[in-house]
């Protein structure tokens, strides 16, 4: 066993599967520190953690099983000549491989359900959450099917075990159809955040920047089709447990990589540029009468080009943007109840002192006031007041 065990760790002309373990090692350490980069980021500007956080922890933790498994893949034989394996290596080593392949599925899937909750949380407007929870429906339908088929596809039998006589199907025609869909939906993740970029009020240099980190998933796109290519080239081979080292390391690989690129939206020089942008889409200001539309309350609101101060851009000074009297709308039960006595009102005044940095006025007057640009805003204070109200008053409302 001990002589075993050295020549696992050691690349051989007849033992590559020392590979595996080298690069996926490697791959696991970097998706947990960009990982833990992400949650940090997280924990210091807001402090409460997301669902998508807690999604591509998830993932993490299925890829890090992954790994695991596949290295001990790798200690029953994976990677070594199966005519020196015997026949109870070969079935051990087929067990983890399968274990691993079904927490690939897995994983992928939840890397991608963090991203889409991701934008669902930074875009509440309700134009996009139809689409967005159209694509999170097929994501998981899609998760559920594809654990099931290849679960099951040797029927009841054991799909890696090499004494079984059942007639299973062929596992490349399965890989090659889950890779186009994972292809797809990879495309759809890059699209759909095009798609809303399109309609925001944001400079060029800034929709660039956000688009590429979406866009960023072009890498695991590259990286599932060079696992396809793998996998076609050991189709058919006499000696799989040696020929699929390279076909092992790219499906480790995209599944990490899945999950460091998901965490990339949430690193602070992105959220920099989102709190600008696509938080602002909730704020719609280009509708009449300037309508902030969440899923449960509208507030009437002044439009967002009040913050420029008379005397120029750069000038900071506290500037009261809106008055709000009465009560609020409910979308879901109409007007609201209130719960103070009828001979009083309540009165609230927002202020804010801020600041609109680097947009000269000549570039502001040349998009127009209905393009500006929101760079930084600060120090929001709310005053509440109560105010009497006459009998004739209280009996009119």
């Amino acid at each position: 066993m001990q002589t075993d065990g050295v020549r696992h760790t050691v690349v051989t002309p007849d033992n590559h599967g020392p590979i595996i373990q080298i690069v996926t090692w490697f791959a696991m350490v970097v998706m947990i520190l960009a990982t833990a980069l992400r949650l940090a980021v997280r924990y210091l500007t807001s402090h409460i953690p997301g669902m998508d956080d807690a999604i591509v922890v998830g993932s993490m933790l299925v890829n890090v099983g992954g790994v695991i498994a596949i290295s001990l893949a790798v200690t029953h034989g994976l990677g070594r000549r199966e005519s020196k394996l015997t026949e109870a290596q070969v079935s051990r080593a087929g067990q983890d491989v399968f274990a691993s392949s079904i927490m690939y599925i897995l994983a992928i899937s939840l890397a991608k359900l963090s991203t889409l909750s991701f934008i669902e949380r930074v875009v509440p407007a309700n134009k996009y959450r139809g689409v967005i929870k159209g694509s999170l429906i097929f994501l998981l339908a899609w998760t559920v099917i594809s654990i099931i088929v290849y679960g099951l596809q040797c029927g009841v039998s054991a799909p890696w075990d090499p004494r079984s006589t059942a007639k299973c199907f062929n596992i490349v025609a399965f890989w090659s159809a889950a890779t186009g869909i994972d292809v797809f939906t990879d495309l759809c993740l890059i699209v759909v955040p095009g798609w809303i970029l399109w309609d925001l009020q944001m400079n060029k240099i800034q929709k660039r920047i956000v688009f590429g980190v979406f866009s960023s998933r072009g890498v695991v796109i590259a990286a599932s089709i060079l696992r396809a290519t793998y996998l076609k080239d050991i189709d058919g081979s006499g000696d799989i447990m040696f020929d699929s080292v390279p076909y092992h390391v790219a499906t480790q690989c995209h599944a990490m990589l899945n999950t460091i690129i998901t965490c990339l939206p949430g690193f602070k020089p992105f959220m920099d540029r989102a709190n600008t942008g696509l938080l602002s889409i909730s704020f719609k200001s280009r509708l009449a009468g300037g309508v902030y539309d969440n899923t449960f309350t509208e507030y009437a609101m002044t439009s967002l080009r009040r913050v420029v101060h008379p005397r120029g851009i750069g000038a900071s000074s506290q500037r009261q943007l809106k008055s709000v009297k009465g009560s609020i709308q409910n979308k879901l039960g109409g007007t609201q109840r209130s719960f103070r006595p009828d001979e009083y009102s309540q009165h609230a005044d927002a202020f804010s002192d801020s600041r609109i940095l680097t947009e000269s006025r000549s570039q502001i007057e040349e998009e127009g006031p209905d393009k500006l640009i929101i760079r930084y805003t600060t120090d929001w204070t709310v005053h509440v007041q109560d105010e009497h109200r006459s009998n004739s008053d209280a009996a009119s409302r």
